[in-house]
This record gives C-alpha cells, structure tokens and sequence, in this order.
C-alpha cells in the first residue's frame, strides 16, 4: 500500500446512503478503500453494490449517530470486520425549513444530528485510533453556512459553525497523537 493511495484504508461514513455521503462513499469505494457505511436509511442503496471494485469491499449498517452507544458499537463492529479503522467521515446531516423561525423540536433535531452526531462519530474514532496506536484522519463535513450564513438557516448555520469550531480544535488537540482532522464546506 502506497502512501498516496486509498488502496486498503478502512473509513467510516455516515450518511452513506445519500446526497454527499453516498457520493464519498462511492469515489472511495473506486479507489479500493474499504468503507464502513452508517446511515438512519433501512436498507443501502443499490448504488452501493454498484461502486464496488473488485476486491474492494463495504459493510452497511443502521446508526443514529445522535445516539453514543449506537456510533460506539459500528466503529466496534467495523474494526472487528476490517481489522482497523483509518479514517472517519461524520457526514450525517439534516436541515429544516425556518420559516421564520425553527422551531424548538427541529432546533434540538438539527444540533442532534449536526453537532452530537459528528462529536460521537470523531471522538469514537479518536478512541480507536489510540486503541490501535496508529495514526488516523477525520474529515467532517461542514457547509459553507458555517462560513457564511444565508436567510433563514440560524439553526442549521449555528450547527455547521460549530462543526467549524469542532474541526479547528480537534486538528489543534490530536496532532500530537498523529491525528489529522479536516473538513470540507459544500455548498453554493
């Protein structure tokens, strides 16, 4: 295994069965990563199959990464499958109308998924990472409202500002340890 390649890494990805997650879950699948996806979604998509390489292989599993407990067993689960864990994608994400206003119950849905969701996922991995004294790499998934918000998003806005926050720290407090966490900020 190179060092420039994704040939054999084991990564991790919530919200794999759709929109960004399905679409990472795909490109690494076709370049022979090893990927354990999570999603809320029942059943994986056909697409998964689909993107598979020969040789390349992927677990499906349902997870609510609001729940610590749930995202705790699948990171388990993956490392007892694949033998290690190199790098997780907290990708899980909603967002609602707030018009004009969100309300109390898509506030607290929101921060769940968007915020607790990626601290269960990124932190569960730190854990492994340090089980298994190897390096590893978190990628989070943003969105450019976290940089710029746009009307009518403070919920979702304040859940990716604080997936920012949480990107910045971490890549600041588990460099020591060889831990590389970054994130990416789709968007308009």
């Amino acid at each position: 295994m190179s060092f420039n390649t994704l040939e054999g890494r084991v990564i991790a990805v919530t919200g794999g069965a759709a929109g960004i997650g399905l679409a990472v879950v795909q490109r690494l699948l076709q370049e022979g990563a090893k990927v354990s996806v999570a999603d809320i979604t029942k059943e994986a998509p056909d697409e998964l199959a689909q993107a598979c390489k020969l040789g390349t292989d992927y677990t499906y599993t349902v997870v609510d990464v609001t729940s610590r407990d749930e995202v705790h067993q699948w990171v388990e689960a993956t490392t007892a499958h694949f033998g290690q864990l190199d790098g997780m994608v907290p990708n899980a994400g909603i967002a609602h109308g707030e018009h004009p206003i969100a309300s109390d119950e898509d506030l607290k849905r929101i921060l769940s998924v968007n915020v607790i969701g990626v601290w269960n996922c990124a932190t569960e991995a730190f854990y492994q990472f340090r089980k298994q004294d190897s390096p590893g790499v978190v990628v989070n998934t943003a969105s450019v409202n976290g940089l710029k918000p746009s009307p009518s998003t403070a919920a979702y806005t304040g859940s990716k500002h604080a997936v920012i926050g949480l990107t910045k720290a971490w890549a600041l407090d588990w460099a020591r340890y060889g831990i590389r966490v970054n994130a990416i900020a789709p968007g308009k």
